[in-house]
């Protein structure tokens, strides 16, 4: 303000030049770097900066306040290595980071699909998106939540399409999508062990049950000849066959009470 009342007084001791004005301009934008949180030339705007990510903080804390209690299962194993993965990725290529965390998402939004039982199978992909609104209409997703799952998609996709965004930033988005993707697993592990049907039955039907015996049939999906094998176990027989399943070579294709 100073330089423009002098030139614009005439003094012949101020000389204010273009080049004046430029560098007038660079030392403003480098004093206000760490506020700028937008980007805007032309009709194209970048912005991915504070604000928003503290919004998508709020949601998430909002509807998860406390992370679940770890649970010793296949799928929280498989969760864990995920959220390791994208949280050391954060700090050498934030944004390659994000692209793995949308991909994660992805795959677990199509897993619950496929478990919540949806006659209309994915036949040919569907955006991140899409699979959260689908999951909402359904039910399988909390209508209050998918809004931040929504958003976080967005932020990934942002990033990955060239946006700027800081790795201070980045490991924010990292930290609430690890809670999303521990929410969703959980909520995936709930829906595939959810039974499909329940009825009464009498103590005389519980005990034909209990005292009957079983047709077992499982593979083992070796290289060269993979192999089927029929067992025959009653009740007892078959509960210690299924303690450490998860640690077979062979996996069960067929259980059947064998006829009285």
């Amino acid at each position: 303000m100073l330089l423009l009342a002098l030139h614009t007084a005439g003094v012949s001791a101020v000389t204010v030049d273009n080049t004046s004005v430029l560098l007038l301009v660079i030392a403003i934008v480098c004093l206000l770097a760490p506020w700028l949180t937008k980007i805007r030339f032309g009709e194209f705007e970048a912005e991915i900066g504070p604000k928003e990510v503290g919004r998508l903080k709020e949601k998430v804390a909002k509807h998860i306040p406390e992370p679940p209690e770890a649970k010793s299962t296949a799928l929280a194993a498989e969760r864990t290595r995920a959220a390791e993965t994208i949280s050391n990725l954060v700090i050498i290529d934030p944004v390659l980071a994000l692209a793995k965390l949308r991909i994660e998402l992805e795959k677990v939004l199509a897993a619950l699909y496929e478990a919540a039982g949806i006659p209309e199978r994915l036949k040919r992909p569907v955006s991140a998106s899409k699979l959260v609104r689908r999951l909402t209409d359904i039910e399988v997703i909390p209508r209050e939540l998918s809004g931040a799952i929504l958003e976080l998609i967005q932020l990934c996709n942002r990033a990955i399409h060239g946006e700027d965004i800081r790795p201070s930033q980045a490991e924010a988005i990292v930290d609430q999508g690890a809670r999303l993707l521990e929410y969703l697993y959980d909520h995936l592990s709930e829906f595939r062990f959810e039974p499909k049907g329940t009825q009464e039955i009498n103590k005389e039907e519980l005990g034909k049950y209990m005292g009957a015996k079983y047709r077992v049939v499982t593979v083992i999906p070796y290289v060269d000849k993979p192999v089927r094998i029929t067992r025959v176990l009653n009740q007892e027989a078959f509960d210690r066959f299924l303690e450490g399943y998860e640690e077979y070579a062979e996996f069960i294709v067929e259980v059947s009470k064998i006829a009285e």
